[in-house]
């Protein structure tokens, strides 16, 4: 009778040196809906308690399905930035994702400047809390002497944006000791090993860190800006994210 929701981490071996040490997300034998297993716009799927979390019983349907995706990402891309008071963190990319790690950011007490080609993403941001927005610019010279001349140098950067030039930017931005969180896919960055920076890969998360992702938001009252559409015109809302025509994350509704 519980209400629940499970991450696109359907199941994993549990006896692995990854399970073990609580990061089943990582597990060589886990299934993946959606990718290794058929079935991520069913109507009804059977899953083991170990993978399912509970949702409050006030928390609408299509509200807490965008947190066992988007908003688990958002929450451990944060996480891996090890926030702290006052950290500058640059987030790079404010879509479906982006958007709600700029908010787990804030929880964190951390100043978020936010990078976007789009304007109204960058609006978005604002709104959601960023202490500034900058346009992002191919011309990466242009774009890194406006980020220094008013913020100086970046404590970290989380990259959301799936183009290497952007990661490359990023990566740029940051302070020598700095640390970039790459929540994306891409080819290997370079950077030079005598600035000491840190790059460092994320995925997802455990289900510990989707207990705290659902009570964060629950608490905190996390937007998640979302359009929902029948599960029926799943072809079309596809199509839609390929245009770039939905403003963050798109639902399916049954």
């Amino acid at each position: 009778g519980d209400r629940a929701g499970i991450t696109p981490l359907l199941e994993a071996c549990k006896e692995c040196q990854y399970c073990k040490e609580g990061k089943e997300y990582l597990c060589e034998s886990s299934i993946i809906t959606g990718e290794s297993f058929k079935g991520g716009y069913t109507e009804y799927i059977t899953v083991t308690e170990d993978f399912a979390t509970k949702v409050p019983e006030n928390m609408k349907p299509e509200y807490a399905a965008l947190l066992f995706c988007a908003g688990i990402t958002a929450y451990k891309a944060v996480k891996a930035i090890e926030p702290k008071l006052h950290k500058k963190i640059g987030i790079f990319g404010i879509g479906g994702v982006g958007h709600m790690a700029v908010q787990f950011a804030k929880v964190e007490n951390c100043e978020v400047i936010a990078c976007s080609r789009t304007q109204k993403h960058l609006d978005i941001a604002k709104e959601l809390g960023a202490m500034d927005t900058i346009t992002f610019s191919e011309n990466q010279e242009e774009f890194l002497n406006k980020l220094k001349e008013k913020h100086g140098m970046l404590d970290g950067a989380i990259v959301f944006a799936p183009a290497d030039t952007v990661t490359d930017t990023a990566i740029k931005s940051v302070k020598k000791g700095g640390l970039i969180v790459i929540a994306t896919v891409g080819k290997n960055p370079s950077f030079t090993a005598f600035e000491e920076k840190t790059i460092r890969g994320t995925l997802i998360g455990s289900t510990k860190d989707m207990e705290q992702v659902i009570k964060i938001c629950d608490e905190r009252n996390i937007e998640v800006i979302s359009q929902a559409f029948p599960l029926e015109s799943a072809n079309e809302v596809l199509k839609k994210l390929k245009d770039s025509e939905i403003e963050a994350r798109a639902v399916l509704i049954p």
